[in-house]
C-alpha cells in the first residue's frame, strides 16, 4: 500500500516517468509506512480503551443480584453509586478522546 501510494505521490509531482526525481519509492514509501503505523498504534489504543470502557459499563449496568438487596433504599443506593461511576467513566473517556483529537503542537495529527 505504501509503496503504491509513494508511486501516485510521486508521479503526481514529477509525472508518471518521475523524470528529476532523486528520491526512491521505497524511500517515500518507508516515510509513509512510519505515518501509517503510527495512525494505526493510536487507533487500535483507542479503541481497546472503549473496548474497556464498555466492559466496565456493562457489568455496572447489570441489575444486582436480588438476594443481595435487602430494601428499596439499598437498591437505589447501589444504583445511585453505579449511575455515579458511569458518568465518572464517560467523562474521563470523553476528556481522553478530546486530548487525543487534539492538534498536535508539531503541525502532525
Amino acid at each position: 500500500m505504501a509503496l503504491e501510494t509513494a508511486e501516485k505521490v510521486l508521479a503526481h509531482i514529477y509525472g508518471e516517468d518521475l523524470h528529476g526525481c532523486s528520491v526512491s519509492l521505497e524511500e517515500v514509501a518507508a516515510i509513509i509506512d512510519k505515518s501509517y503505523l503510527g495512525h494505526t498504534r493510536s487507533s487500535r489504543a483507542l479503541i481497546q480503551a472503549l473496548g474497556e470502557v464498555l466492559r466496565n459499563v456493562e457489568v455496572l449496568a447489570t441489575p444486582p443480584a436480588q438476594e443481595s438487596i435487602q430494601d428499596v433504599t439499598q437498591l437505589v443506593g447501589v444504583l445511585g453509586e453505579r449511575t455515579d461511576t458511569i458518568l465518572t467513566l464517560v467523562k474521563k473517556s470523553l476528556k481522553a478522546i478530546e486530548t487525543l483529537l487534539e492538534p498536535r503542537k508539531d503541525g502532525h495529527e
